[in-house]
């Protein structure tokens, strides 16, 4: 009875783990990028767990700092041996698709208030902030959008491959009434490379939009 309980338990908690497959897709990135001569294969080797694996002849495992790619509390390792028994194998992120929706990339809130703001600037998108249990990442509206809209912007965010889902809140008035807010760029973005949105600069010149316009393509 106590070893079913215990099943239950783990079941229920491993529920409420968000999905980390685009965490564990963007650290294998970062793992090539070191050695780019590694053909590497993922595998979920338990709920929440990830293995990294390559043939030993490209790199001994062993020698490998995967600390330096992992993010935190992501559960994840390399090995040079294919695991026997596995939830399941995640694709891994192609060279030519690095930057593919921007899939795996650890954003903060600001980062990802930033790129949500870039990629949808006529809409009313005031915030993002994320918790609960289970978690979710909430994207507040100024005004309400057409469902086509909402869906637009959701497609667009779940395929982050962000740790969590996302959901939309109307925060402000109704849209007969309510104007898209004129935004300050968030707290703490002083980073000399960091680009703020077109719409956290209404100033900024039209070539602005359109060179951020492209990265959207």
């Amino acid at each position: 009875m106590a070893e079913r309980r215990d099943r239950i338990t783990e079941s229920a908690t491993a529920a409420l783990v968000p999905d980390r497959s685009g965490w564990i897709r963007r650290a294998d990135v970062s793992l090539r990028t070191h050695y780019p001569n590694l053909v590497t294969r993922i595998f979920e080797i338990a709920p929440h767990q990830f293995r990294i694996v390559f043939d030993r002849s490209l790199q001994d495992a062993a020698q490998v700092d995967f600390e330096e790619f992992r993010p935190v509390t992501l559960q994840a390792n390399v090995s040079n041996e294919i695991p026997t028994n596995f939830v399941r194998e995640i694709p891994t992120i192609p060279d030519n698709e690095l930057a593919r929706n921007f899939e795996g990339f650890p954003f903060n809130t600001n980062q990802l208030f930033n790129l949500v703001a870039a990629r949808f600037p006529n809409f009313p998108i005031s915030a993002i902030r994320d918790g609960g249990t289970p978690m979710t990442i909430t994207v507040e509206l100024g005004s309400r959008l057409e469902p086509a809209q909402e869906r637009e912007v959701l497609d667009f965010c779940n395929g982050i491959g962000a740790p969590a889902p996302f959901r939309l809140e109307v925060a402000g008035p109704p849209a007969s009434s309510a104007e898209n807010p004129i935004l300050r760029p968030p707290i703490g973005m002083d980073d000399a490379l960091f680009v703020r949105a077109f719409r956290l600069r209404p100033s900024a010149p039209s070539f602005v939009r359109a060179d951020e316009a492209f990265w959207f393509i």
